[in-house]
C-alpha cells in the first residue's frame, strides 16, 4: 500500500478511506474485475472465520460446562448429532447481544470493535500460553515422567521468559495496540484478570465437590 501511493501520501489517503483502501487500490491499479474477485473473497474469508470463531467457542464452552466450570447445561449434547446444541446456541445469543448492544452505542465497527477484541485477544493468548508454561513446570516437578530435563525444565522456562516479555511489551504499548489513548484501555487486562479470577474461584469450587464426593464414597 505504501509502495502504491507513496510514503508522504499514504497517510492522507488512508485517512480519507481506511475502509476501502486495498479494494480501491486494486482497481485502480489493475481493474474493476479484481476489486470484485478481492470483495467476494474476503466475505467468503470473513464468513469461514465468523464459523471457525463458533465452532471453537462453542466447543469451549461445552468443555467448560461438561467439566462444572460453568452450567452443566451447556456440556449437554444434541441426541441425534451429538453436537453442543445448547453451547452453540449460548454463544449465538450472546453474540447478538453483543453487537445489538454496540449498534445502540453506534460504536465504530473498525477502530473500536476489531481493535479492542483484537488486543484482548492477542493478551489472551499470551496469558494463557504463558499459564500453560507454568502448568509445565509445576506438573514435571513432582513427577518427571521420563521427559529431559530440556523437556520439563528448561524449555519451558525459556517459554516463560520470552512470553512474559511479550505480555509486557504489550501491556506498555496497549494504546498503540488498541488505538485508543485513554484510560478505557486498561479494562481490557483487567477484564482478563476478573475472568482468571472468577475461572480460579470456580475451579477451587469443584475441586472440592469432587474431594467431598470421593470421601462420601470411601465411607461408604
Amino acid at each position: 500500500m505504501v509502495i502504491a501511493y507513496g510514503p508522504s501520501h499514504i497517510r492522507d489517503v488512508a485517512t480519507g478511506g481506511l475502509s476501502n483502501l486495498l479494494v480501491s487500490t486494486a482497481a485502480a491499479r489493475v481493474g474493476d474485475w479484481l476489486k470484485l474477485a478481492m470483495t467476494a473473497l474476503l466475505i467468503t474469508s470473513l464468513f469461514a472465520a465468523a464459523l471457525s470463531f463458533q465452532n471453537t467457542i462453542s466447543r469451549y464452552l461445552f468443555a467448560l460446562g461438561r467439566d462444572g466450570l460453568l452450567p452443566k447445561a451447556l456440556g449437554s449434547t444434541d441426541p441425534v448429532h451429538q453436537s453442543p446444541r445448547l453451547a452453540c446456541r449460548s454463544y449465538t445469543i450472546g453474540a447478538l447481544v453483543f453487537i445489538g448492544i454496540a449498534a445502540a452505542l453506534q460504536l465504530d465497527p473498525y477502530t473500536i470493535l476489531y481493535s479492542w477484541l483484537a488486543a484482548a485477544s492477542a493478551l489472551g493468548i499470551l496469558v494463557v500460553q504463558l499459564l500453560v508454561c507454568v502448568a509445565i513446570v509445576r506438573y514435571f516437578n513432582a513427577d518427571q515422567r521420563g521427559t529431559t530435563l530440556w523437556q520439563s525444565r528448561i524449555s519451558p522456562i525459556l517459554s516463560i521468559v520470552g512470553l512474559g516479555g511479550f505480555l509486557l511489551l504489550a501491556l506498555t504499548n496497549l494504546s498503540l495496540l488498541t488505538g485508543d489513548q485513554s484510560w478505557r484501555v486498561w479494562l481490557i487486562p483487567a477484564a482478563i484478570a476478573v475472568v482468571g479470577l472468577l475461572g480460579w474461584w470456580r475451579s477451587r469450587q469443584v475441586e472440592v465437590n469432587v474431594s467431598n464426593s470421593l470421601a462420601a464414597v470411601v465411607g461408604e
